[in-house]
This record gives structure tokens, C-alpha cells and sequence, in this order.
């Protein structure tokens, strides 16, 4: 999630969340609680405000979620993950710099297919258990919130996916 706004909106967002769970840049550069403060100190009295701070809030997600969100942001268009070339490692570390790894096991996360597949109810017809599995992850990321997604469009597409899915 990507909260814009001047310096002390940008101050008064972070004040209750944990360090580890945000980053606050301005103009390419990133800021800890202690700078900013000290820019509210320096600003005391005077009527300008800085602008232009963004505070990103990093969501916690195991890595399979993770993924399914950037595979489905990605390529939700596609029919078929055949038709590009996705490098799983540079994946997972886009993953790890947009969101907070809670549960890191990568055990079968090892082609996009197998994590976030284009045919779900083909690919677990036989396997209730993985479908059970895959069912938990998408349930918790088309919550109505909507913190995970960037691309509006993509997230709406994982709902039909969804939907499709319990139907299976």
C-alpha cells in the first residue's frame, strides 16, 4: 500500500507502525522516523511544509502469496506462462522488497505453474488438498481491503479466479 502526502501527514502515518514495516522516500531517497522528526523540529514556526514524501507499508505475506500477487499483476493477460520467460529468483526478490516475508518455505515454488496456475481447476482436479492450499492463499489476497495489489485490474481478475475456483 502506498500512502502519498506532505511531511507531517507522512510523520503522523508512521507514528504507530512498526519500523520494519515501512519505508518513507522522497525524491528517490529514503528516510528513517528520527529524520523526519528532525524536519518537523527544523519547520517549527514557519508556514511551508515539504512535500512529496511517500510511505510504502510493507504487508506481511508468505512467499507463495507474494508471488501469486506479482505473477498475477504480471501476467493475469496471459493464457499461458509459455509464452514469457519469468525468472523465479528475481521474482522472489521483488517479492521480498515490496512485502514482508512471514513464511519463507519454498518448498513447490518452483515454476510459476506450480505457484499460481492459469488453469487452476484443471490443475488441481485430482489433488483436493493442494486445491484446499491454493483456495486459503487466494481467499486472503481478494480481501475486499485490497492492500496487496497495485494494478486494480489484476486484482479484480484474481476474484473471477477465485470465484471460478470454489465453483470446482
Amino acid at each position: 500500500m502506498i500512502i502519498s502526502g506532505n511531511l507531517v501527514e507522512t510523520y503522523k502515518t508512521i507514528e504507530g507502525l512498526p519500523k520494519r514495516k515501512y519505508q518513507v522516500i522522497r525524491g528517490g531517497r529514503y528516510y528513517d522516523k528520527e529524520e523526519l522528526e528532525s524536519f518537523i523540529k527544523d519547520l517549527e514556526g514557519g508556514t511551508k511544509t515539504l512535500e512529496g514524501f511517500r510511505v510504502i507499508i510493507k504487508e506481511e505475506l508468505s512467499m507463495r502469496r507474494a508471488l501469486i500477487v506479482l505473477l498475477q499483476e504480471g501476467y493475469y493477460k496471459l493464457k499461458s506462462y509459455d509464452d514469457v520467460i519469468i525468472d523465479l529468483i528475481q521474482l522472489q526478490n521483488k517479492a521480498k522488497s515490496r512485502f514482508l516475508i512471514g513464511n519463507r518455505d519454498q518448498e513447490g515454488l518452483t515454476y510459476p505453474e506450480r505457484i499460481h496456475p492459469k488453469n487452476p481447476c484443471a490443475r488441481y482436479e485430482y489433488n483436493n488438498t493442494a486445491k484446499m492450499h491454493y483456495k486459503t492463499a487466494l481467499r486472503i489476497l481478494v480481501n475486499p481491503i485490497n492492500i496487496y495489489f497495485i494494478d486494480e485490474k489484476a486484482h479484480e481478475h484474481l476474484k473471477t479466479v477465485y470465484e471460478d475456483v470454489l465453483d470446482c
